[in-house]
């Protein structure tokens, strides 16, 4: 097996375009940075094999290497990670281990809420930490002291990353991880609800005004709802993605808190109203035990999250496979533009506390950069993976659980900035959630005092 190679923009274009020519992603080309009508040797694990795709030939060859040093010493390290991104993990990592004999992974999956804090204690005790995990995008600068610069190794790779992805894992000119994946989100609806009520979701769903119209039709309380919208601070994550698709913001450019945010409160008041007002929504914490109770006694008709959940749904509700599709994000009016809102991604991730640092960083690199680790990503894990040629409409295979091409539902997002320590956000913007939706301050109320406190945290813009 050969040696790895040092990684640069040829390299990984060699990798991204060998899943365009093995049939894992197709109609790309224009993402690509090989000029019109050139030839582009690639490697992946296959026989040599000529591919065309519009102004671009490809050629894969036999052998796969990844970009990071192999070493000689047998080590083992933790991996920290968590739901769909262990399940697409537990898939590739014999094939990782055999390509890397003297590399053995110790797999702890946790869920969200115990990564992050345990990876926070790790880093204020100063020890306990992985040699990599995947925290969220938005929680990074609650993280960036405590991790490995790899500016060297991916600043060569920022022009395939969205810039979504990109402006979350980089501070002051130094990038500490590698983005993973993103979350472009999409509507999730049953299908055989809307049928056996007679109605055309996508003629008849355009607009969010069309979303409470019908919503009217389909709920009938206390059974069956329109949709579930989420509480608590992690239903701050949802509230943004709305916010998000209007292309509001909290935060401005310098990370301070943009006051008064009119377009904010709008969209809070809104946010709520389904539940309080329309009263087509029921309010659960997402992707609780509760939550998927729930829609497993078919109380809710829609829901809205990530584009790589189907991974997560065909596990907590094998027995509705093929009964949840996807659908765009509604348009704010029929004028608007046709874009989501994000939910967040996470990264890859290597403490400062690792023993082992190259060989984290083989092992990430390997998962993103390489035809196995990427498909695996996909198909397994469901990934939305965060770099410039996987455009939504280039899905080879229908998603199984939802037996559907739902990238093609994704629409573009604008940019969204997290701020610095979003944990504090959530609190603050959950307790508003919370309490208009216990009807102990009007929705308006909550949010003024939601956001002098935002203020009072991280300053005014």
């Amino acid at each position: 097996m050969s040696e790895p190679k040092k990684v640069g923009r040829r390299t990984f274009l060699n990798y991204a375009t060998a899943v365009v020519a093995t049939g894992v992603i197709v109609g790309a080309a224009t993402y690509l940075a090989t000029p019109k009508g050139a030839t582009t040797t690639v490697t992946a694990p296959a026989a040599t094999t000529t591919v065309t795709v519009p102004g671009t030939t490809i050629t894969t060859e036999k052998t796969v290497t990844t970009t990071s040093v192999r070493e000689q010493e047998k080590v083992t390290i933790t991996f920290w990670t968590w739901g769909e991104m262990a399940m697409a993990f537990k898939a590739l990592k014999s094939d990782f281990e055999a390509r890397y004999p003297n590399i053995n992974v110790e797999l702890v999956e946790l869920d969200l809420t115990s990564l992050y804090q345990k990876l926070l204690t790790a880093f204020a005790t100063g020890t306990g930490a992985p040699d990599l995990a995947t925290p969220l995008l938005r929680n990074f600068y609650e993280f960036k002291d405590g991790l490995v610069e790899v500016t060297d190794n991916v600043t060569p790779l920022k022009d395939y990353y969205n810039e979504f992805t990109w402006n979350c894992v980089g501070s002051e000119g130094k990038i500490y991880g590698y983005p993973g994946s993103w979350g472009p989100m999409v509507m999730y609806y049953r299908k055989d609800i809307f049928e056996q009520n007679g109605i055309d979701i996508e003629k008849e769903i355009v607009t969010w005004d069309d979303f409470i119209n019908v919503g009217k039709k389909i709920t009938k309380p206390p059974d069956r709802y329109m949709t579930v919208i989420c509480n608590t601070s992690y239903g701050t994550n949802l509230f943004a993605g709305f916010l998000n698709s209007r292309g509001g913001n909290i935060f401005n450019e310098a990370g301070k808190v943009i006051s008064p945010n009119s377009l904010a409160k709008e969209t809070f008041k809104w946010y709520i109203e389904l539940a309080t007002k329309h009263k087509i929504a029921y309010a659960e914490k997402y992707l609780t035990e509760p939550f998927w109770a729930g829609l497993k006694a078919n109380k809710a008709a829609t829901w809205f999250l990530h584009a790589q959940i189907p991974a997560l749904m065909a596990q907590y509700l094998p027995e509705q496979k093929g009964l949840w599709k996807a659908k765009a994000w509604p348009l704010w009016d029929r004028n608007a533009p046709a874009v989501t809102g994000v939910w967040g991604g996470w990264f890859f991730a290597i403490p400062k506390q690792s023993k082992y640092p190259n060989q984290a960083r083989t092992l990430a690199e390997y998962m993103l950069f390489t035809l196995f680790g990427i498909k695996k990503l996909i198909e397994v894990g469901s990934i939305f993976p965060p770099i410039r040629i996987f455009i939504p409409g280039a899905q080879v295979n229908p998603q199984p659980y939802l037996d559907q091409y739902h990238w093609k539902e994704v629409r573009p997002a604008p940019l969204f900035r997290y701020g610095f320590t979003w944990s504090k956000v959530e609190t603050i913007i959950g307790n508003a959630i919370d309490l208009s939706l216990a009807g102990s301050k009007t929705p308006e109320e909550a949010w003024d005092a939601a956001e002098k406190e935002l203020v009072e945290a991280f300053g005014k813009a």
